[in-house]
């Protein structure tokens, strides 16, 4: 199989330690970071801020029934292209969720959101990775990294080596928008280096001990601002410009771990600055994070068949590889299952 072009998606789930999140007030820090400039609302409702820093409270009114194949959607004429293309794909995502769900009201409330995009840097290539972000009420947040990309005729060994398996790769350089980082560093810096002075999980006391931490907690702050205020590097990305950064400390670090699991833990940690619990607690936000199967599409490939049972005839065995995400999986065979030319792949 020679893929032409694919859409994946790397998703995560962030369970936050409050089970009630206040999405109204997490909509506001969220626009006032600046890491968004339009937020969707399960109940059709979205804000987003104009050209003039203004913020907009507008309700999305779909012209169309419930079975209906589509919706007809008029924004607000304040909205510019770029924040109405991020909200017709939260809207696309809710005409479907509406379609399995009907009117739940015992549905979670929840807001979504684009991130600010990342770029994974390699000898190979510039590979450009898009966050978006689902924070539910009930203390859950779906963290989701998405890329599509095209090729001419890429073998389907370096497609499962290089991108589906891109957790597993290390990079020789990332660009992060730097209020992410930032926010990283305000999750983490309150609590850094207590680890280096504990025994057997029991904290070391003395004032020795607490100024070092303190010392070191200073000099880590300074670092990143240095680090930060550097020149950044512009990427044209989706019909916009973006200025993003290095991540801070990698060219001094030999053994830095630059993977994705780094950007997941950078956008874990600035989610967990911005998200406000119902009841806030002065209290360190911790997290249980389960990293999901990457999602793929293959939306175009070589020798493409017009039917289902060429498709598994001809490619079954790569498709159970692309399953396993392994190159090297080697039994595999197609059974049908009714005769209704329903086929499993078996690996």
């Amino acid at each position: 199989m020679k893929i032409e072009q694919a859409n994946i998606f790397y998703n995560y789930a962030i369970g936050h330690s409050s089970s009630e999140i206040d999405l109204i007030e997490t909509s506001k820090t969220l626009i006032g970071s600046g890491l968004t400039n339009a937020i969707f609302f399960s109940d059709l409702k979205y804000i987003y801020k104009d050209r003039s820093n203004r913020v907009h409270i507008e309700r999305v009114q779909p012209k169309g029934r419930q079975w209906d194949s589509s919706w007809e959607i008029e924004f607000d004429t304040n909205l510019s292209r770029d924040l109405a293309s991020e909200l017709t794909h939260s809207l696309e995502l809710a005409f479907f969720e509406k379609k399995f769900k009907g009117d739940d009201t015992s549905a979670v409330s929840y807001l979504r959101a684009a991130l600010p995009p990342f770029v994974l840097e390699d000898e190979e290539f510039e590979l450009p990775i898009y966050p978006w972000v689902k924070i539910f009420s009930d203390g859950i947040t779906l963290l989701s990294f998405q890329f599509d990309a095209t090729w001419s005729n890429i073998n389907q060994e370096d497609f499962l080596t290089i991108y589906v398996n891109l957790f597993k790769r290390y990079f020789k350089t990332i660009w992060l928008d730097d209020r992410i980082q930032r926010l990283d560093a305000e999750h983490i810096l309150p609590f850094a280096f207590d680890d280096e002075f504990q025994f057997a999980g029991k904290a070391l006391g003395g004032r020795k001990a607490k100024k070092l931490i303190k010392k070191m907690r200073t000099q880590s702050k300074s670092f990143l601002n240095t680090e930060l205020s550097k020149e950044g590097r512009k990427f044209n990305l989706s019909n916009r410009t973006w200025v993003l950064h290095k991540v801070a400390g990698a060219d001094e670090n030999p053994t830095w771990e630059s993977n994705l699991e780094l950007c997941r833990s950078q956008y874990t940690n600035a989610i967990n600055q911005i998200i406000v619990p119902s009841q806030r607690r002065k209290v360190r936000c911790k997290t249980s994070i389960w990293n999901g199967r990457p999602s793929i599409s293959l939306m175009r490939f070589g020798d493409q068949p017009s039917s289902k049972d060429e498709l598994f005839k001809n490619f079954g065995c790569y498709l159970s590889k692309l399953l396993g995400r392994s190159i090297d999986i080697t039994d595999c065979t197609l059974r049908k299952r009714n005769s209704n030319h329903t086929y499993s792949v078996i690996v």
